[in-house]
């Protein structure tokens, strides 16, 4: 995506934490964006394992918005799927038909 690869460009640093340890590819994933911001984020080296106090990790930010589009796979391949967040819960927890 041409804007997120302007702002790295320019300095931004993709894993910038909130106070509550968010990162804009929790945000992302948060706000369904398109796939393409995800994955852009993910090519300029955000953490996807980053997680933020709740434990959550952005896969399980995407599971629980139902955005379960490609872009999860590639978050999958870099986040264990058995990882459970504070509250203990697994991905599958999450899922949605």
């Amino acid at each position: 995506m041409d804007t997120v690869a302007a702002l790295v460009a320019a300095g931004a640093v993709v894993d910038a934490a909130e106070k509550d340890s968010d990162t804009p590819l929790h945000w992302a994933a948060a706000g369904g964006k398109k796939k393409e911001t995800v994955a852009a984020l993910v090519a300029a080296g955000a953490a996807a394992g980053a997680m933020a106090n709740g434990g959550e990790t952005p896969l399980y930010t995407l599971a629980s918005t139902g955005n379960s589009e490609a872009v999860a796979v590639r978050v999958a391949a870099v986040v264990p799927l058995e990882a459970t967040n504070n509250p203990g819960w697994k991905l599958l927890h999450w899922r949605r038909e």
